[in-house]
């Protein structure tokens, strides 16, 4: 009884094979002339990503912004915290 490879398995194995084989040839010193569609595609998903990322900061900034606003002093808990802050010792100076 013979056993197949699926195709996912197949087309692993084909993967491995050539990422080995561009390994050897990086090895060897040979380098493949750079993919200028590849390059455009990976540098548009880099900035991309650094904008998602500078929209996320901006919108925990706003976020913290606007929680204190709609807190307010009243609402702070300064007068929670202010007996810790009494108990604890405090660093001795030399």
């Amino acid at each position: 009884m013979t056993r197949t490879l699926s195709g996912f398995a197949q087309t692993s194995k084909l993967r491995s094979k050539a990422s080995t084989r561009n390994w050897e040839e990086l090895d060897a010193g040979n380098r493949p002339d750079p993919n200028l569609v590849n390059l455009t595609d990976e540098a548009s998903s880099i900035i991309q990503m650094e904008q998602m990322i500078n929209d996320i900061v901006r919108y925990g900034g706003c976020k913290s912004i606007t929680t204190g606003l709609i807190n307010g002093v009243e609402d702070s808990d300064a007068e929670f915290r202010e007996p810790d802050h009494r108990s604890a010792p405090r660093p001795v100076r030399s």
